[in-house]
């Protein structure tokens, strides 16, 4: 798995073409000889040695690994329906699923005598170009030195955990927080403006004390300039785990109104969007737009 031109290295295979998808494929593309890609409509043209195909066991034939970097829980499920065999090969779950839905592929995958990784990934297109991917994955039993190098491809660190489903909990609790903190800063920020307080003066003092998180000024610029467009995260994401996220946290009841209200406003956000926008877009929402 050292060079594109090592024809020992295996054949992967990512089902789906999303944001993440693509980037994958380009990044595990630069290690590796051969890489397929299963999309519904694939385009016209392959980039460099990425080849596309709109039949999935076209797809995976003679894969060594399969990538699920698909949207969500159903569109996994669909896809595994068309699927009879995957003896010999290891089904890396990468979507952002809830912990019972894992526990569901990984079910399906055994059927069809496969091996189950459960890796979703802290990270967006950036750092999956860049290899930088933060990796949460299981079972333990699973992760062999075979799996771990694949793992380094696009990975620069690995959480790894004994059972399937915790991997899962765990990317829906950070995500969880992605909405919580960005709320938060846009409710501040919207009291800030509404009343009458410099914006730098703001972001001045708060980034000097305990309550800054890095995400603040990275989503600053589209929160003032209301421009959301290409996202890395799209608001439709967010709504979606927020609303798995229930399945991980018992919570008190005013709690649960509190990630309840939180989730409303993501849904809020991605039902008003024609197009995809960032999930820093909830600042609209937040403002009464």
């Amino acid at each position: 798995m050292n060079g594109s031109n090592d024809n020992t290295a295996p054949r992967i295979c990512i089902l789906g073409y999303g944001r993440l998808a693509e980037a994958l494929a380009e990044k595990l593309g630069q290690a590796n000889s051969s890489i397929s890609v299963f999309t519904r409509r694939p385009p016209r043209e392959g980039a460099n040695n990425i080849h596309f195909f709109g039949d999935v066991r076209q797809a995976i034939d003679g894969a060594r690994f399969v990538l699920a970097v698909t949207s969500d829980f159903t569109s996994i499920m669909d896809i595994l329906q068309d699927i009879d065999n995957l003896d010999g090969k290891t089904f890396i779950q990468i979507s952002t699923l809830s912990p019972s839905q894992s526990l569901t592929v990984e079910k399906e995958v055994k059927a069809r005598r496969g091996r189950y990784v459960e890796n979703p990934v802290l990270g967006s297109r950036p750092e999956a170009r860049g290899g930088t991917l933060i990796a949460m994955v299981g079972p333990a039993v699973n992760i062999d030195d075979e799996v771990s190098a694949f793992l380094r491809l696009y990975s620069n660190r690995r959480i790894v955990f004994d059972a399937v489903g915790q991997a899962s909990a765990l990317k829906l609790i950070f995500n969880f927080l992605i909405g919580a903190l960005t709320a938060s800063f846009s409710v501040a920020l919207n009291a800030v403006e509404e009343n009458g307080v410099d914006v730098d003066q703001f972001m001045d003092i708060l980034r000097e004390s305990a309550l800054y998180a890095p995400t603040f000024d990275k989503k600053l610029k589209q929160m003032m300039t209301g421009q959301y467009a290409n996202p890395n995260f799209p608001a439709e994401h967010l709504k979606k785990d927020l609303k798995l996220f229930g399945e991980v946290a018992r919570l008190s009841p005013l709690a649960t109104a509190f990630v309840s209200t939180l989730s409303d406003i993501a849904t809020a956000t991605a039902d008003r969007q024609e197009t995809k926008l960032d999930y820093s877009s909830l600042h609209e929402i937040v403002k009464g737009r």
